[in-house]
């Protein structure tokens, strides 16, 4: 009895320390004394049964080792079934292998010394200890360190514990008494299988090393990526700020060089004029072809704000090369800003993108002419732009306020423009009404703005084709002209 389960005890503990050691876990002291006493327990209980009932020692140990390993570790079920299959597997392989090892060391040193029991009790001492090392260097080898991650990762290891199965079976006919051939063909078998088990854990070990570095490669490459796409998004809103000051200046600086050459006419000099020549090949770089031999007319209403008064003469200018008539009309004098809340910049701005779209949509109609409309109305500032040419197209409707579009890519148009004026009108909550007249109207459309801190958008039209944009565009109010 005693012999029983003592080699019962040594193949409980060193499969306990198996346990542990392939799922990566710390040995607490408090674990390791009651693993001591469980295994006792456990071997006096496995003795019985097998003694009893001849329930193969394999499945008892089995059995035995999953319950005690799950009252004392909280894993998922199959982690727990798995562990305690390939540790009874691996406990067992290593006493084999070291009571192959010690058995003729001791019965070499102490056989003539000791009687054949107690010699038998030195045996199994002494396999416990040289297993238990082994366990222990086994798993102080750099790929061995961490167990057997693929258990813990639920990786595919349906080979490994099938092959620990046949090994635990294996051991179970082994306990029965047959014949010597059928023994060793069984302790062959083992053999092998043993040398299958640790060429699969070590695969699964190496295979869960290359998904761990791909897992890390891939991290790094989004984390790159994710660093890319931040940076490509800068670069994008740093574009966006410089296609907007682009814009912004290639309405002012043609406007503020009608500024810089009335300033010359009243104070002619040779340092003005060479600074007045310098401006114009800066101009000509910058492929502005405004015909300034033509200096427009002088008769046009003027608000008192300089930056303003030029915007408009800049637009007049366009709209002489074109051939188009320009008019404006200021219908409040005299005219000041001090009690708006709109900004001399921003109305420069909307008047400079929307009067300059105006001319541009009329420059390709006969007998176009636009007219600009500024002023108070109810102590509220708007401004109304007119033109005769073409409607706004269906994709720029569609897309105002939201992205930019235009349909005049070719002729260097951006869809800055329309952008840049609905967020000037959303900061201050000014109102939208984009109006389209019918074919005997002196102008086809026009575009009014007030600033009321109503921010309402809305398009008067007859066109049909404008009804479906009702279903997309429900933030805009449409009407009929």
């Amino acid at each position: 009895m005693l012999l029983l389960v003592l080699h019962f005890y040594v193949i409980f503990i060193s499969s306990t320390l198996l346990y542990f050691k392939i799922l990566n876990l710390s040995i607490k002291r408090s674990n390791f004394y009651i693993s001591l006493l469980v295994s006792l327990i456990f071997s006096i209980v496995h003795y019985y049964l097998y003694e009893n009932h001849n329930i193969p020692p394999t499945l008892i140990l089995t059995l035995c080792l999953f319950t005690f390993c799950s009252i004392l570790i909280k894993k998922d079920f199959r982690l727990r079934i798995y562990s305690s299959i390939i540790s009874s597997a691996l406990g067992c392989l290593f006493f084999i292998f070291s009571t192959l090892f010690i058995s003729p060391i001791t019965f070499f040193i102490f056989s003539t010394k000791f009687t054949r029991t107690t010699l038998e009790i030195i045996t199994i001492c002494s396999v416990g200890i040289i297993e238990i090392i082994a366990i222990l260097l086994f798993f102080r080898i750099k790929r061995f360190r961490s167990g057997i991650p693929n258990i813990e990762k639920s990786y595919d290891i349906n080979i490994l514990v099938l092959l620990c199965l046949v090994i635990l079976i294996l051991m179970s006919f082994n306990e029965i008494h047959v014949s010597y051939d059928i023994v060793m063909t069984i302790f062959l078998i083992i053999t092998l299988s043993s040398f299958v088990v640790y060429f699969e854990i070590k695969k699964n070990i190496k295979q869960t090393y290359l998904n761990t570095l791909h897992a890390q490669e891939r991290d790094q490459l989004e984390l790159l990526l994710h660093s890319k796409e931040d940076e490509i998004l800068a670069l994008k809103k740093d574009v966006d700020n410089l296609s907007k000051m682009i814009h912004k200046d290639n309405k002012l600086i043609p406007a503020f060089m009608t500024a810089v050459e009335d300033l010359y006419l009243q104070n002619k000099d040779s340092k003005s004029d060479q600074l007045l020549q310098e401006l114009h090949h800066f101009m000509h770089d910058r492929n502005y072809t405004l015909n300034y031999q033509n200096k427009g007319d002088d008769t046009l209403q003027k608000t008192g704000i300089a930056s303003i008064d030029y915007v408009m003469k800049y637009l007049h200018l366009r709209a002489m090369n074109e051939k188009i008539v320009f008019r404006v009309a200021i219908t409040t004098e005299p005219f000041s800003l001090s009690d708006t809340p709109c900004h001399q910049n921003d109305l420069r701005t909307l008047l400079a993108d929307l009067g300059e779209n105006a001319v541009h949509a009329a420059s390709n109609n006969e007998n176009s002419s636009v007219y600009v409309e500024l002023g108070f109305q109810e102590d509220i500032l708007f401004l109304s732009v007119y033109d005769t040419g073409y409607y706004f197209d269906y994709e720029v409707l569609k897309n105002i306020g939201k992205s930019r579009f235009t349909t005049r890519l070719k002729n260097g148009g951006s869809g800055i423009g329309l952008m840049q004026t609905m967020e000037i009108l959303n900061r201050y909550q000014a109102s939208f009404q984009l109006k389209e007249f019918s074919a005997d109207s002196d102008y086809r459309k026009a575009i009014h703005i007030r600033f009321d801190s109503r921010n309402k958008r809305e398009i008067c039209s007859d066109r049909s084709e404008l009804t479906k944009l009702k279903s997309i565009r429900s933030d805009w109010y449409f009407t009929a002209s």
